[in-house]
């Protein structure tokens, strides 16, 4: 009797954990876009699970990764060199381990979480609905003034969509790459043509929804991401090249007429970003960078201390703007010196080479385009440097880092 009470506890614990396992990737683009808190608890929760399922398993191969243990070697530097020399050590070290969370999650969505047809399957489900959501709702913000919760934008060239503050193109532009992945769970998109049409739609349909959001930088680098994923489909596709072209030729036509009917949105979305390039010294760019170049200078070798850009950069009264500088490796060296930025760099070229080298290797130019373009964005040097290390929108940075892995390592359903 006690035999079977055990054999049917184990079964309904495997029976659970096997249904968590099913449903939870449909659930974390919801988990991880909605709500800052949830985000950040989901993302330790998956990690300490994913530590588990890998203690009990004995299945540890991810840590050999060079990436992986190239972020290890950034911890280490941070708590045994950086925190020391930092000017409030007690948040240094936290936020020093805390960075670890980052490369765990990316390891859990890549070498557990998606794996296996179902389950990334219901990922892309939820995705596409999450997608189309925040895409639906920061229109109707843009066309009514308010969105379908009743938040009003943020200003008049300014929308915050869903998510109260004005980001929802920043947000989105780290999964859209992601819907692009369609293609391995729908027999639908099986055939070149109707994958082709699919893909340029979702690159039409997300330009025109960052464009609206009046985002600059966020345009500008979906822009630049978008035509590295054209290029890996001509490469993908050569003998849908010429298609592959005239319809890109054709979007872009679109695109543009959009912009002409819609004059002051062109303004804030693009004239204004060569505006601020043009007149780039008396910009609020240059101030900012200039603060992070000023904060730099205090402590150039070791940095002022990891999390205290903010701290010394108000106690130097460089600038009203202090969050951060506005670019990510701008803010490491101010944080964490020359040192700490020469280590995190070597983390991103060999993160890079784990998720894309493999898969071009393999002639798999589209999802390679993927992976790259996924990386590329969140990487960039004008991206905000709190964007990727502690923040809300980290959890989708290290969402599509994991992906990206998954590409690289064959982790994903196969075609």
């Amino acid at each position: 009797m006690d035999y079977e009470i055990n054999l049917n506890a184990l079964t309904s614990r495997h029976t659970l954990r096997h249904k968590a396992e099913s449903y939870l990737p449909f659930l974390l683009p919801f988990l991880l876009l909605f709500s800052r808190s949830l985000a950040d608890i989901t993302v330790v929760l998956i990690g300490l699970l994913f530590l588990y399922k890998s203690y009990i398993e004995q299945s540890w191969h991810w840590t050999q990764l060079s990436w992986f243990r190239c972020a290890l070697l950034f911890v280490a530097y941070l708590v045994l060199i950086n925190t020391p020399f930092s000017i409030d050590s007690t948040t240094s070290f936290g936020k020093a381990l805390a960075f670890l969370r980052w490369p765990i999650f990316a390891s859990a969505i890549a070498f557990w979480l998606l794996q296996g047809r179902q389950r990334f399957r219901h990922f892309i489900i939820g995705l596409m609905i999450a997608s189309a959501f925040v895409f639906f709702d920061t229109a109707w913000q843009y066309f009514t003034g308010t969105d379908l919760f009743g938040i009003a934008k943020h200003s008049a060239d300014r929308l915050t969509g869903p998510f109260r503050s004005p980001i929802p193109g920043t947000m989105m532009i780290r999964l859209i790459y992601l819907l692009l992945l369609a293609h391995l769970i729908f027999d639908w998109l099986k055939t070149s043509r109707y994958q082709i049409t699919f893909n340029l739609f979702v690159l039409a349909i997300s330009t025109a929804f960052v464009f609206i959001t009046g985002e600059r930088m966020a345009l500008l680098l979906f822009i630049f991401g978008s035509t590295f994923i054209v290029i890996g489909m001509s490469f993908e596709w050569k003998q849908h090249r010429q298609q592959i072209f005239l319809s890109s030729i054709f979007v872009c036509i679109i695109l543009v007429s959009i912009a002409w009917l819609l004059p002051d949105t062109t303004h804030r979305s693009i004239y204004s970003a060569f505006q601020k390039i043009s007149q780039f010294s008396q910009s609020d760019y240059y101030e900012v960078f200039s603060a992070g170049y000023q904060v730099w200078l205090t402590a150039p070798i070791v940095g002022v201390g990891y999390e205290n850009y903010q701290t010394v950069c108000e106690q130097m009264q460089l600038t009203s703007i202090c969050s951060h500088p506005h670019n990510l490796y701008l803010h490491l060296a101010s944080e964490t010196g020359l040192l700490g930025l020469g280590i995190f760099i070597v983390f991103i070229v060999t993160l890079f080479y784990t998720a894309v080298i493999p898969t071009l290797k393999r002639s798999q130019w589209f999802l390679a385009s993927i992976a790259f373009a996924s990386l590329l964005i969140s990487f960039w040097p004008l991206t905000g440097g709190i964007s990727i290390l502690s923040n809300w929108i980290a959890s989708l940075v290290w969402l599509g880092v994991g992906v990206s892995l998954a590409i690289g390592q064959q982790q994903l359903p196969r075609t």
